[in-house]
């Protein structure tokens, strides 16, 4: 029996998935990308109904995509499978910048 489509990722690029119902710790998401591929993922920590999570680990520092385009910085190291919010990412017009530069 396969993981019924829980998230949602637009753009091969993202590195972040949107959950499309609340996810908890120790459940399966699954997405399928715009290629048609599905694409599992174990979530490690509660995420709420509509809200992001890490599609691979990501650095401190590192550009959070979202629907393919920056909408963050992490402040912190984030494992692959963990909410991605205020308490882990940061977005201002510097940051944007920064990282349309980099």
């Amino acid at each position: 029996m396969s993981t019924p489509r829980n998230a949602v990722i637009i753009d091969p690029a993202d590195t972040v998935a949107v959950s499309i119902q609340e996810l908890r710790a120790g459940d399966m998401a699954c997405a399928t990308l715009p290629d048609g591929t599905t694409e599992q993922i174990s979530i490690t920590t509660d995420v709420p109904l509509f809200h992001k999570f890490a599609r691979r680990p990501m650095a401190e520092g590192e550009a959070v995509v979202k629907y393919g385009a920056y909408i963050a910085t992490a402040t912190e190291p984030i494992a692959r499978g963990a909410w991605v919010h205020v308490h882990n990412a940061a977005s201002s017009d510097a940051q944007k910048q920064e990282a349309d530069r980099g």
